[in-house]
Formats: structure tokens, C-alpha cells, sequence
């Protein structure tokens, strides 16, 4: 079984961490992340029906984030294998029309064992929350440390699963 446990790395750096403790603050909190991604934002939930997905500024920002003048890539990796509420949601709607920019996958299911979900914004921020059913964690802003670690982790589940999810390139 793979290890899941992320150890905890503390890094210089320039932005103060910031606790997250409820739901608005995670919401603007990854606002935040998606605002300072350049190049890849790289996303692992169990599903895409928390509200974090379904918030209007979070959608906006990502819509944002994919349609910039240069190559831009979302990565998200789906934890659950449960059927996701597709019809009238935010994100699935943007990622059915930007195909070649946002790219979904399932993971394996030994890999769905992980509690959390997190955000990642190219190699230097995160936001991370360890327990799914929370909105407890903690925003990484310019921790390349802890981004670095995060994404080691994400490419060995992207990396197990081969298929995108095809049911959001259905109409």
C-alpha cells in the first residue's frame, strides 16, 4: 500500500502561512492560488461537488487562469469513485470546453485511500486540507518546499491512471 502520509517541511520563505478554518476562507484562499499560477495548476479532490468548485470567484479564477494568451494546463486528479453531479456545475462546464487545457483523471483505488484534497499553483504555492469533510488547512504561498512534496505526490497517482475522465468530455 503506498504511503500517504506528506511530511511537513519548513521552508523560508517571503508570504506568512495562513490557517484555513472555514469554507469562505478556503474560497478565497484559492482564489489567491489560482491567481499566482502561471503555467499549471494541479488539483486533487475526492469530488468536484464541494463547494470550493461551485464557487462563482473559484470558477471565475480558473476560467481566468486558462484562457491567458499563453499555454496554460489544469490537472485534476478525482479521488472518489462515486458519479459526480455533472449537469449545471461551474467547473465540469469550462473543463467540457477547454479540453485541451484541463485534463481529468481518476485515480487507481489504491491511491483513493487519501484523506485530503489540495491545490497546487505551478511549483511554489499550495493549499492543502487534510481531511476532506473539513475546511481546515493551511495556504502555502511561495512554499516551494512543501509545493515540490505536494506534487511528487500527485504526479504518482496522475501517473497510475491513464484514462480522463471521459464522462465530463460527454455533453
Amino acid at each position: 500500500m503506498p504511503d500517504f502520509t506528506l511530511p511537513f517541511v519548513e521552508a523560508p520563505r517571503a508570504d506568512p502561512r495562513t490557517e484555513i478554518g472555514s469554507a469562505e476562507d478556503c474560497c478565497q484562499a484559492a482564489v489567491r492560488l489560482i491567481g499566482s499560477s502561471e503555467r499549471v495548476l494541479t488539483m486533487l479532490t475526492h469530488s468536484l461537488d464541494t463547494p470550493l468548485y461551485h464557487h462563482p470567484e473559484v470558477v471565475n479564477a480558473i476560467k481566468r487562469f486558462v484562457l491567458r494568451p499563453r499555454f496554460t494546463r489544469v490537472r485534476v486528479l478525482l479521488l472518489s469513485t462515486q458519479r459526480v453531479a455533472y449537469q449545471n456545475h461551474p467547473f465540469v462546464d469550462i473543463a467540457r470546453k477547454l479540453t485541451s487545457s484541463i485534463e481529468i483523471r481518476n485515480a487507481t483505488a489504491a491511491f483513493c485511500e487519501y484523506p485530503g484534497a489540495y491545490l497546487v499553483a505551478d511549483d511554489h504555492s499550495s493549499l492543502v486540507l487534510p481531511l476532506r469533510e473539513r475546511w481546515n488547512g493551511l495556504y502555502e504561498p511561495k512554499n516551494p518546499m512543501i509545493s515540490l512534496t505536494m506534487l511528487r505526490h500527485f504526479d504518482t497517482g496522475w501517473n497510475e491512471c491513464t484514462q480522463r475522465r471521459s464522462i465530463l468530455l460527454a455533453g
